[in-house]
């Protein structure tokens, strides 16, 4: 009789536990794609706004080194960009890896 509550109490605390495992995972996925949109939505459109900036810099008559700088900070800026829209896309997609 012993063995049989035992058993069934283990039965009943595996089931809580994939049900809590599953909400976790539900949890991170969430939050996985919050996270994304927040790249996504806030510092990717900063970046492209300062991209914006920085070209419109560079049409303004100026010194050879400053359009050399500002030249450079422009591809900065685009590299960090390509860097926020690979993290935003591959976030979301770690929960299956």
């Amino acid at each position: 009789m012993e063995l049989q509550r035992k058993a069934k109490q283990t039965e009943e605390l595996n089931a809580q536990c994939l049900q809590m495992s599953s909400r976790l995972m539900t949890l991170q996925d969430e939050e996985r794609r919050r996270v994304a949109r927040d790249l996504h939505d806030g510092l990717g459109q900063e970046l492209v706004a300062m991209k914006m900036v920085l070209a419109s810099i560079v049409e303004q008559p100026s010194a050879p080194l400053i359009d050399q700088l500002v030249g450079e900070g422009n591809n900065i800026v685009d590299r960090a960009i390509q860097q926020v829209r690979t993290i935003s896309y591959l976030l979301p997609s770690t929960v299956a890896g």
